[in-house]
């Protein structure tokens, strides 16, 4: 929830949204990316477990291939939260540089 949200939904201005949160609750906000873009191990797992149903269900798939361009819609202020100045610390996921365009490969089942 950004502080303008905050402030529409309490009905007071940004700037008192604020000094709550930095002064009188101690927190700050960070402008990292956090661990909910890692996956945690039932997210592993998950689509080892359904694919052997899709292919039962149905053998036959049909695949297409697409170059698209990568990009991060999501600018730093987006992603920044409000953390407490206690650890622990927010993990930050690690990435690897992105070429400007990737393959999408999309398969439909006939």
């Amino acid at each position: 929830m950004t502080i303008d949200e905050l402030a529409q939904e309490v009905g007071i201005s940004e700037g008192s949204i604020h000094a709550i949160l930095s002064d009188d609750l101690n927190m700050k906000s960070v402008s990292v990316k956090f661990v909910p873009r890692l996956l945690n191990p039932d997210q592993i797992v998950t689509p080892r477990l359904t694919a052997p149903e899709c292919f039962e269900n149905s053998p036959t798939f049909l695949g297409d291939e697409i170059w698209v361009c990568a990009y991060d819609p999501e600018t730093k202020m987006q992603s920044s939260e409000w953390h407490t100045t206690s650890p622990p610390l927010p993990k930050r996921s690690r990435y690897v540089k992105s070429k400007k365009n990737v393959t999408l490969i999309q398969f439909f089942d006939n």
